[in-house]
This record gives structure tokens, C-alpha cells and sequence, in this order.
């Protein structure tokens, strides 16, 4: 990513980078120490690829080395390997058999690597909200709750649910009987015994 993309990043975006990568971000506030500490981390992560490649670069020349000498060796004694064809098949076999060491991932940027994007992203199935909310607060909570960050904060994994119980205000007043209707085994409630004003009854 270029400066300019980091820096184009949201605070929330910013946040869930570094806690994805293991980066202490909780007491930052301002988004331009956020945008550093990110810069920081790709251009670490950078030299840290760059590494990897120099390192893989020298293995493969140095198998490469070791191939060219087995092959001169095994050419200079070009008699004696007609008469024993079947110790090379064996030892290509063995060279076909045994598994290629894969290099470790680096710790660092949680990237997409070749097996990830080559295989279509499960998609997790969340419950579509009733509406009430326009459609980036509903991308926005979304995307929250799959992280489990904290929506006020942003900074620690939410420990907290709040679960809507489907109830709505005119559901309640109606349990209650605030509507003026009898409900069965409800008292009907009067104006004025919700105001805490006595009723004829109570006198």
C-alpha cells in the first residue's frame, strides 16, 4: 500500500490492521500516529519479504551449485554408471519422493497468499436487519461485529451483548395495559392512575 492509501484508511480500518497484526494500538487516538504505526508495519513487513526472497534467492542457487557438481562428478565417472544403472534409478526416486521443505509464513501483514485466493471466500450467513438503519451503518455495524472490536472504542474485543428482546414499545404498553384495553388477568389502567392521581376505587 502507498502512503496516500494508508492515510485514506478510516480509524476503525486503521485499528483492526494493527490488531490483526498483533500491533498494540489501544491508548492511540489520533489517526496520524495510527497512520504511522501502519507505515511502520508495512515497511517492516517489506524489508522482512525482501529478506525471505534474498534468502530463498541463495538456497535455490546454491542447489543449484550442488545439482551442477553432482552432474560433473557423475559425468567424469561415465563408465561406471552403465554398469549400475540401478543405484540412479534409486536415487531418483529417492530425489522424487522426498517432499520439498516449504519456506514458513512470515509473521507480519495478514496478506492473501496463493491457496486463499485461488479458492472462493466462505461467506459467513448473518440475518438481514429489520431496515431500520441506512445502508452504511448496516455495513458498518457488520463488519464490526464480525471483527468483535468495540463499537465505541475500537480498540479491545467486545465482551458485551446487547440482544434485542422483539419487543417494541406498543407491545409493552399493551402487556401492560396501557392501551385502555382489558387484556385477560391485566387491569386496565386509567389516565389518571398513571400520573399516581387516586382513583375512585382506592378511596
Amino acid at each position: 500500500m502507498s502512503d496516500e492509501q494508508i492515510a485514506a484508511l478510516s480509524i476503525g480500518s486503521l485499528k483492526e490492521i494493527l490488531f490483526k497484526n498483533h500491533v498494540t494500538a489501544r491508548l492511540i487516538v489520533e489517526k496520524g500516529e495510527l497512520v504511522s504505526r501502519v507505515k511502520t508495519l508495512v515497511e517492516e513487513e517489506r524489508v522482512e519479504r525482501e529478506r525471505k526472497a534474498r534468502e530463498e534467492e541463495a538456497e535455490r542457487q546454491y542447489e543449484a551449485q550442488m545439482r551442477a557438481a553432482r552432474e560433473a562428478s557423475s559425468s567424469s565417472s561415465g563408465p561406471s554408471q552403465s554398469a549400475s544403472p540401478a543405484p540412479q534409478q534409486a536415487e531418483s526416486r529417492e530425489r522424487v519422493q522426498m517432499p520439498v521443505p516449504q519456506p514458513a509464513p512470515a509473521e507480519g501483514l495478514a496478506f492473501p497468499t496463493a491457496e486463499t485466493s485461488s479458492s472462493p471466500p466462505k461467506r459467513v450467513v448473518t440475518p438481514e436487519p429489520n431496515g431500520t438503519l441506512p445502508p452504511n451503518a448496516q455495513a458498518m455495524a457488520s463488519r464490526l461485529e464480525r471483527t468483535g472490536l468495540c463499537v465505541i472504542c475500537q480498540d479491545e474485543e467486545a465482551n458485551i451483548a446487547i440482544v434485542d428482546c422483539g419487543y417494541t414499545s406498543s407491545d409493552v404498553s399493551r402487556v401492560l395495559g396501557l392501551d385502555h384495553e382489558q387484556h385477560e388477568g391485566m387491569p386496565s389502567l386509567s389516565d389518571e392512575n398513571r400520573y399516581g392521581k387516586p382513583s375512585a376505587a382506592d378511596l
